[in-house]
């Protein structure tokens, strides 16, 4: 049976022959970075030189006897499909050079906070690229170090909660369950988003995948961060709220850069 890199491997070379204006594949997620379980998908990123056809999407596809599981159109500045080989699936995410190179200005350089640029810059920063490597080793050493500036803007732009969270209380009393379950997340993915900042790391997803084994590597955190973000969604509701607003507090004092008591 072929290991997901032989299969990433097998797909590159159909883009190499068959496709001249993909530049680079780029292996990435949980494959990329060392996770894998037999649950995992494979994630491949692939950069352009000019925009792909349909056609040059489903060349693979049709190379490898593949089935289609979804196809979507250009949007947000990317083209994406899924499809199966042998059962397991393949998640294609597709971008402009141009605009992954702009994304890295963005980033680096205008420090833009941007989640979804930072998930592409992860995936840049722990990729694995199949040709074109030393065009590929000179673009990872760009977003390797995390800037000072971007760790600054991120602080100002996730520290200022919801004015709703700050009715948590009278949303308990109303019985607003629905509600006020929203607003928790929104809390605890701001909060991951400062955690993340203070430990000069990208998001590597935008809905935090993964989280709990970045967050053991993190030494920046509140104590017993990934067991207490756990009891959110065990403790009782009312009980939960004040775990809630105590990591809150912790992490504030984090991005202050002191230790809290």
């Amino acid at each position: 049976m072929e290991t997901l890199m032989e299969v990433a491997k097998a797909i590159a070379d159909t883009y190499d022959t068959h496709l001249p204006y993909a530049e680079l594949l780029l292996v990435g997620g949980s494959v990329a970075r060392g996770r894998a379980d037999e649950d995992s998908d494979l994630e491949l990123n692939v950069l352009w030189k000019k925009p792909p056809s349909d056609d040059d999407r489903l060349k693979p596809i049709g190379v490898h006897k593949g089935t289609l599981l979804e196809f979507y159109p250009f949007e947000e500045n990317e083209w994406s499909e899924s499809y199966e080989i042998n059962g397991l699936k393949i998640e294609m995410s597709h971008y402009l050079t141009e605009y992954a190179m702009q994304t890295i200005e963005d980033v680096l350089v205008q420090y833009d906070p941007a989640i979804d640029k930072q998930w592409l810059i992860s995936s840049i920063q722990d990729g694995i690229a199949l040709g074109n490597e030393e065009w590929f080793h000179h673009l990872q050493q760009r977003v390797m170090c995390y800037p000072e500036g971007l760790k600054n803007v991120m602080i100002a732009r996730f520290s200022k909660l919801s004015n709703t969270w700050n009715h948590r209380d009278a949303l308990f009393q109303r019985g607003d369950w629905f509600v006020l379950r929203q607003v928790m997340g929104d809390v605890q993915r701001q909060m991951l988003a400062l955690v993340y900042a203070v430990n000069g790391r990208y998001v590597e997803h935008p809905y935090f995948k993964w989280n709990s084994l970045i967050i053991k590597e993190m030494t920046r955190k509140p104590d017993g961060f990934e067991e207490r973000l756990a009891s959110l969604y065990t403790l009782p509701l009312q009980e939960a709220v004040r775990e809630l607003e105590c990591l809150w507090s912790e992490v504030e004092q984090l991005t202050r850069g002191g230790a809290y008591e």
